[in-house]
């Protein structure tokens, strides 16, 4: 009997499925958590490599606390498996990435497994930027995740790692960004656009290997945050980074103080603002007639139609205005003033 799959990326991969057959359709394979093996883990009996522990040890959890171990999953990878599909490989931790003594060493992590932050839990993979946090090379590796009674969190070398129930944090990623992303030239498109809803991809043309992190603006309210680093086979192989650049955000907009008019959606780099090519866009609100200027007579009435008229003749103008600026860039004497 098939398995359903939930209907949005989204559930998907909050379900522990992700999408990766090359033809449009839906490959099943589980969440990429845990340890790389070899990995060092503290426990009562001193320092232990993950792969050497099972139920019934205790190892360093929360807070300083000792939590015991309750089941261990072992999912070796051979490296035609990880070249295949290179979203499975390590992401490399280097010592202090995160922060004096986060971690204390060198780590290895599954790109799935999260990271607890300031602002909320974020998978490795979220968080690589070109520098101190890498991908690692498609060879053949081991990960080694354990299951733990009470918070279900064990601390390695000074990072926290919660195990799978704990929700992920879009906002913590960006947050986690901040700290001096690299900045090139953003390439990408903002390809769709609805009320609730943005797709598209970005790439920072200095770190092409990097996720970009985003947020969507509507009528300059930022409404969601978002990382391009989902797998499109196009963008791939169009040499778009490792084509795991892509986005597809959904957000409920804020209540709009100007129906009239319709709704300015952006999406911009997080960290420093850059619009994404193709954004702004203008998504018009329901008008009577179809344009604002018939909207505008009709407001004013049939004793008015003299201020109708004129009325209309402008506001045909502004519409004409308002939706070229909204899908071009602005000229270099825009930009100079």
């Amino acid at each position: 009997m098939p398995i359903p799959l939930p209907d949005t990326p989204g559930e998907r991969a909050a379900a522990g499925f992700a999408l990766a057959d090359g033809h449009g359709g839906d490959t099943l394979f589980s969440r990429t958590e845990g340890l790389a093996a070899g990995s060092e883990v503290v426990t009562l009996r001193g320092g232990l490599p993950v792969e050497a522990l099972g139920p019934g040890d205790t190892v360093l959890g929360a807070a300083d606390c000792f939590t015991q171990v309750l089941w261990r999953r072992v999912r070796p990878l051979d490296a035609a498996s990880v070249a295949r599909r290179p979203a499975l490989a390590p992401v490399r931790v280097a010592r202090d990435a995160l922060g004096p003594g986060r971690p204390g060493r060198d780590l290895v992590l599954a790109p799935d497994q999260k990271v607890v932050l300031p602002a909320g839990a974020v998978p490795a993979a979220q968080l690589v930027d070109g520098r101190g946090i890498v991908w690692g090379a498609p060879a053949a590796i081991t990960y080694v995740t354990l299951g733990l009674a009470g918070t279900g969190v064990l601390t390695v070398s000074g990072l926290t790692c919660p195990t799978a129930s704990w929700p992920g944090s879009p906002q913590a990623a960006v947050a986690a960004r901040r700290r001096g992303d690299p900045r090139g030239e953003l390439r990408g498109e903002l390809a769709t656009v609805s009320a609730g809803r943005v797709t598209g991809w970005a790439l920072d043309s200095d770190a092409p290997f990097a996720r970009v992190p985003l947020e969507v603006i509507v009528d300059g309210v930022a409404v969601a945050w978002g990382i391009a680093d989902q797998r499109r086979p196009d963008l791939e192989m169009t040499g778009q980074g490792d084509g795991a650049c892509a986005f597809d955000v959904s957000f409920d907009p804020p209540p709009s103080s100007r129906p009239a008019i319709g709704r300015m959606i952006e999406v911009r780099r997080a960290t420093d603002g850059t619009q994404l090519p193709g954004s702004p866009v203008l998504l018009s609100a329901p008008r009577i007639g179809g344009s604002l200027a018939d909207a505008v007579r009709a407001a004013c009435g049939p004793g008015a139609a003299g201020h109708a008229a004129v009325a209309g003749t402008l506001l045909r103008g502004i519409d004409a205005a308002v939706l070229a600026a909204a899908h071009r860039a602005p000229s270099p004497l825009e930009i100079s003033r």
